[in-house]
């Protein structure tokens, strides 16, 4: 996908391309749930994420209104060390 730039701790971080992995979405009245695998690739290197996007049907379109994102590390993965 394209280039986007996020900031960390006052610099930039630049994603160069990234891949939305089993993406699911559950839908309740006016109220949706995405959750998937994100993995970004960029000035960082590769980075494997989860992500979870609450979205509200409002009159003019669906709205984002929350976010979560959680970086996974090796320590998440159940390795040892």
């Amino acid at each position: 996908m394209e280039r986007a730039a996020l900031t960390r701790r006052g610099r930039k971080i630049h994603i160069d391309r990234f891949e939305m992995i089993t993406p699911r979405v559950r839908i309740s009245r006016d109220v949706a749930v995405l959750t998937c695998r994100f993995d970004s690739h960029g000035s960082e290197g590769s980075m494997p994420w989860n992500a979870t996007g609450i979205y509200q049907k409002r009159p003019e379109a669906w709205k984002i209104i929350h976010t979560h994102w959680l970086l996974q590390t090796k320590d998440r993965s159940g390795a040892s060390g």
